[in-house]
Protein backbone atom coordinates (compact mmCIF):
# COMPACT_ATOMS: atom_id res chain seq x y z
CA UNK A 1 0.00 0.00 0.00
CA UNK A 2 1.76 3.55 -0.74
CA UNK A 3 2.01 5.84 1.83
CA UNK A 4 3.34 9.63 1.64
CA UNK A 5 4.39 11.66 4.60
CA UNK A 6 4.12 15.09 4.75
CA UNK A 7 4.41 18.23 7.36
CA UNK A 8 1.70 21.11 7.91
CA UNK A 9 4.51 23.25 9.23
CA UNK A 10 8.06 24.00 9.66
CA UNK A 11 8.66 22.72 12.62
CA UNK A 12 7.33 19.20 10.99
CA UNK A 13 4.89 18.94 14.26
CA UNK A 14 1.94 18.14 12.16
CA UNK A 15 2.48 14.97 10.74
CA UNK A 16 0.52 14.15 7.12
CA UNK A 17 0.02 10.76 6.34
CA UNK A 18 -1.96 9.38 3.08
CA UNK A 19 -2.48 5.68 2.14
CA UNK A 20 -4.44 4.19 -0.56
CA UNK A 21 -4.15 1.04 -2.36
CA UNK A 22 -4.01 0.87 -6.20
CA UNK A 23 -5.69 3.74 -8.51
CA UNK A 24 -6.06 5.54 -5.21
CA UNK A 25 -8.68 3.51 -3.99
CA UNK A 26 -9.42 3.94 -0.21
CA UNK A 27 -7.74 7.14 0.15
CA UNK A 28 -7.12 7.32 3.88
CA UNK A 29 -6.12 10.60 5.24
CA UNK A 30 -4.40 11.09 8.72
CA UNK A 31 -2.66 14.16 10.59
CA UNK A 32 -0.96 13.48 13.88
CA UNK A 33 -2.32 9.62 13.96
CA UNK A 34 -6.00 10.64 13.73
CA UNK A 35 -7.79 9.89 11.31
CA UNK A 36 -9.30 12.42 9.22
CA UNK A 37 -11.41 10.89 6.38
CA UNK A 38 -11.32 7.97 3.71
CA UNK A 39 -12.12 8.95 0.00
CA UNK A 40 -13.20 5.34 -1.69
CA UNK A 41 -12.81 6.05 -5.21
CA UNK A 42 -10.46 7.60 -7.40
CA UNK A 43 -13.53 9.51 -9.27
CA UNK A 44 -14.21 11.15 -5.69
CA UNK A 45 -10.43 12.11 -5.43
CA UNK A 46 -10.31 14.25 -8.41
CA UNK A 47 -13.34 15.78 -7.12
CA UNK A 48 -11.49 16.74 -3.83
CA UNK A 49 -12.18 16.93 -0.32
CA UNK A 50 -12.12 19.68 2.42
CA UNK A 51 -11.33 19.26 5.98
CA UNK A 52 -11.75 22.16 8.79
CA UNK A 53 -8.61 20.13 11.24
CA UNK A 54 -8.69 23.64 13.40
CA UNK A 55 -9.75 27.10 14.15
CA UNK A 56 -9.10 28.84 10.54
CA UNK A 57 -7.34 25.67 9.66
CA UNK A 58 -8.32 24.21 6.34
CA UNK A 59 -6.97 21.44 4.25
CA UNK A 60 -7.79 20.32 0.98
CA UNK A 61 -6.92 17.39 -1.04
CA UNK A 62 -7.46 16.28 -4.53
CA UNK A 63 -6.09 14.22 -7.51
CA UNK A 64 -4.81 16.38 -10.26
CA UNK A 65 -2.81 15.44 -13.50
CA UNK A 66 0.38 16.69 -14.42
CA UNK A 67 0.81 17.84 -17.96
CA UNK A 68 -2.84 15.93 -18.63
CA UNK A 69 -1.17 12.31 -18.44
CA UNK A 70 0.88 11.77 -14.63
CA UNK A 71 -1.44 11.55 -11.81
CA UNK A 72 -0.59 13.65 -8.31
CA UNK A 73 -1.95 14.60 -5.00
CA UNK A 74 -2.57 18.32 -4.63
CA UNK A 75 -2.51 19.41 -0.89
CA UNK A 76 -3.58 23.01 0.28
CA UNK A 77 -2.85 23.74 3.33
CA UNK A 78 -5.17 27.27 3.67
CA UNK A 79 -5.12 27.47 0.29
CA UNK A 80 -1.30 27.02 0.05
CA UNK A 81 0.55 24.25 -1.11
CA UNK A 82 1.95 21.91 1.71
CA UNK A 83 5.79 22.18 1.64
CA UNK A 84 7.29 18.64 -0.35
CA UNK A 85 4.20 17.88 -1.92
CA UNK A 86 3.81 18.25 -5.52
CA UNK A 87 2.08 21.70 -6.15
CA UNK A 88 5.02 22.88 -3.89
CA UNK A 89 6.78 25.49 -6.45
CA UNK A 90 10.02 25.35 -4.12
CA UNK A 91 9.62 21.79 -4.93
CA UNK A 92 8.46 22.42 -8.81
CA UNK A 93 11.75 24.39 -9.21
CA UNK A 94 13.94 22.15 -7.06
CA UNK A 95 12.73 19.41 -9.58
CA UNK A 96 13.42 21.82 -12.88
CA UNK A 97 17.26 22.49 -11.02
CA UNK A 98 17.96 18.90 -10.92
CA UNK A 99 16.49 17.86 -14.62
CA UNK A 100 19.03 20.97 -15.92
CA UNK A 101 21.75 19.58 -14.74
CA UNK A 102 20.48 16.37 -15.77
CA UNK A 103 20.60 17.87 -18.86
CA UNK A 104 23.52 19.11 -18.67
CA UNK A 105 25.49 16.10 -18.03
CA UNK A 106 23.86 14.52 -20.65
CA UNK A 107 25.13 17.28 -23.08
CA UNK A 108 28.67 16.97 -21.41
CA UNK A 109 29.03 13.22 -21.04
CA UNK A 110 27.98 12.68 -25.11
CA UNK A 111 30.32 15.70 -26.26
CA UNK A 112 33.16 14.43 -24.51
CA UNK A 113 32.38 10.76 -26.15
CA UNK A 114 32.07 12.63 -29.57
CA UNK A 115 35.56 13.81 -29.27
CA UNK A 116 37.58 10.76 -27.28
CA UNK A 117 35.54 7.82 -29.41
CA UNK A 118 35.08 10.36 -33.25
CA UNK A 119 31.43 8.65 -33.31
CA UNK A 120 29.90 8.90 -36.64
CA UNK A 121 25.97 9.50 -35.57
CA UNK A 122 27.84 12.00 -33.24
CA UNK A 123 29.63 14.19 -35.85
CA UNK A 124 26.09 14.09 -37.80
CA UNK A 125 24.12 15.54 -34.81
CA UNK A 126 27.26 18.40 -34.27
CA UNK A 127 27.74 16.46 -30.92
CA UNK A 128 31.19 17.98 -29.45
CA UNK A 129 33.24 20.31 -27.91
CA UNK A 130 30.19 22.43 -28.74
CA UNK A 131 27.83 20.04 -26.61
CA UNK A 132 30.28 20.70 -23.73
CA UNK A 133 30.03 24.35 -23.54
CA UNK A 134 26.17 23.97 -23.65
CA UNK A 135 26.35 21.86 -20.72
CA UNK A 136 28.48 24.22 -18.98
CA UNK A 137 26.53 26.75 -19.63
CA UNK A 138 23.47 24.45 -18.57
CA UNK A 139 25.19 24.32 -15.09
CA UNK A 140 25.52 27.70 -14.63
CA UNK A 141 22.17 28.76 -15.86
CA UNK A 142 20.85 26.29 -13.31
CA UNK A 143 22.24 27.17 -10.64
CA UNK A 144 20.99 30.86 -11.05
CA UNK A 145 17.79 29.48 -11.27
CA UNK A 146 18.38 27.44 -7.51
CA UNK A 147 19.57 30.41 -6.23
CA UNK A 148 18.19 33.54 -7.25
CA UNK A 149 14.41 32.36 -8.97
CA UNK A 150 15.77 33.80 -11.78
CA UNK A 151 13.44 33.73 -14.82
CA UNK A 152 16.09 35.29 -17.18
CA UNK A 153 18.12 32.24 -16.42
CA UNK A 154 14.87 30.10 -17.22
CA UNK A 155 14.64 31.62 -20.92
CA UNK A 156 18.04 31.12 -21.37
CA UNK A 157 18.31 27.60 -21.20
CA UNK A 158 15.25 27.02 -23.45
CA UNK A 159 16.73 28.95 -25.63
CA UNK A 160 19.85 27.69 -25.86
CA UNK A 161 17.96 24.11 -26.17
CA UNK A 162 16.63 25.98 -29.23
CA UNK A 163 19.65 27.15 -30.25
CA UNK A 164 21.09 23.84 -30.30
CA UNK A 165 17.85 22.15 -32.59
CA UNK A 166 18.09 25.28 -34.85
CA UNK A 167 21.35 24.82 -35.60
CA UNK A 168 20.95 20.65 -35.65
CA UNK A 169 18.59 21.60 -38.81
CA UNK A 170 21.12 23.91 -40.56
CA UNK A 171 23.38 21.51 -40.40
CA UNK A 172 21.45 18.53 -41.63
CA UNK A 173 20.12 21.17 -44.47
CA UNK A 174 23.86 22.51 -45.75
CA UNK A 175 25.54 18.51 -44.92
CA UNK A 176 22.58 15.95 -44.69
CA UNK A 177 23.31 12.95 -42.31
CA UNK A 178 23.35 9.52 -42.92
CA UNK A 179 21.49 8.82 -39.56
CA UNK A 180 17.82 9.91 -38.30
CA UNK A 181 18.06 12.88 -36.38
CA UNK A 182 14.44 13.04 -35.36
CA UNK A 183 14.52 11.09 -31.90
CA UNK A 184 17.17 14.21 -30.94
CA UNK A 185 15.20 16.60 -31.92
CA UNK A 186 12.05 15.32 -30.13
CA UNK A 187 13.85 14.27 -27.34
CA UNK A 188 15.45 18.49 -27.15
CA UNK A 189 12.07 19.34 -27.77
CA UNK A 190 10.46 17.56 -24.79
CA UNK A 191 13.12 18.50 -22.76
CA UNK A 192 11.60 22.53 -23.45
CA UNK A 193 8.56 21.39 -22.81
CA UNK A 194 9.36 20.44 -19.24
CA UNK A 195 11.44 23.20 -18.32
CA UNK A 196 8.30 25.41 -19.35
CA UNK A 197 6.75 24.19 -16.19
CA UNK A 198 9.41 26.02 -14.36
CA UNK A 199 7.56 29.63 -15.60
CA UNK A 200 4.15 28.67 -13.18
CA UNK A 201 6.68 28.03 -10.57
CA UNK A 202 8.44 31.10 -10.61
CA UNK A 203 5.83 33.19 -10.84
CA UNK A 204 4.04 31.04 -7.95
CA UNK A 205 6.98 32.10 -5.63
CA UNK A 206 6.99 35.69 -6.42
CA UNK A 207 3.52 35.65 -5.68
CA UNK A 208 4.17 34.17 -2.19
CA UNK A 209 6.16 36.21 -1.54
CA UNK A 210 4.36 39.13 -1.90
CA UNK A 211 1.93 38.44 0.10
CA UNK A 212 3.89 37.66 2.56
CA UNK A 213 5.35 41.69 2.17
CA UNK A 214 1.77 42.61 2.10
CA UNK A 215 0.74 40.84 5.22
CA UNK A 216 3.84 42.18 6.80
CA UNK A 217 2.64 45.30 6.01
CA UNK A 218 -0.58 44.95 7.04
CA UNK A 219 0.52 43.74 10.47
CA UNK A 220 3.13 46.56 10.82
CA UNK A 221 0.25 49.29 10.10
CA UNK A 222 -2.02 47.55 12.72
CA UNK A 223 -0.07 47.41 15.41
CA UNK A 224 1.07 51.37 14.70
CA UNK A 225 -2.62 51.99 15.18
CA UNK A 226 -3.02 50.22 18.59
CA UNK A 227 -2.21 52.01 21.41
CA UNK A 228 0.96 50.64 23.45
CA UNK A 229 -1.19 49.98 26.27
CA UNK A 230 -3.41 47.72 24.46
CA UNK A 231 -0.27 45.54 22.28
CA UNK A 232 -0.18 42.25 23.42
CA UNK A 233 3.02 40.52 24.19
CA UNK A 234 3.83 37.16 22.42
CA UNK A 235 2.14 35.35 25.29
CA UNK A 236 -0.58 37.17 24.37
CA UNK A 237 -0.78 39.17 27.08
CA UNK A 238 -1.05 43.38 27.55
CA UNK A 239 1.98 45.49 26.90
CA UNK A 240 1.66 47.02 29.96
CA UNK A 241 -0.94 47.37 32.74
CA UNK A 242 -3.75 50.02 32.73
CA UNK A 243 -2.31 51.44 35.41
CA UNK A 244 1.25 52.89 35.32
CA UNK A 245 2.28 54.24 38.17
CA UNK A 246 4.32 51.40 39.49
CA UNK A 247 6.70 52.23 36.48
CA UNK A 248 6.83 55.98 37.55
CA UNK A 249 9.98 57.11 39.75
CA UNK A 250 9.79 57.40 43.84
CA UNK A 251 9.76 60.90 44.81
Amino acid sequence: MPHKIYFLDTEKKEKLDLYWKGSFKDFTIKLDNNELGVIKTKKELKEGRDFVIGYNKKLEIRLVMQLGIFPCIEILYNDKPVPGTITDPKRQLADIFYFILFIAILYIASGLAGLIFDIPAFSDHGIGLNSIIYGVLFVMMGLIINKRQSMFALIAVISLLGLDIMFLLIRISEYGVKSNPWPTIVIKMLFMLYLCKGFSALMRLRQLKLMEVEKEHINSEKKQRTPISEQKTEDHTLFMPDDHSGYLPDE
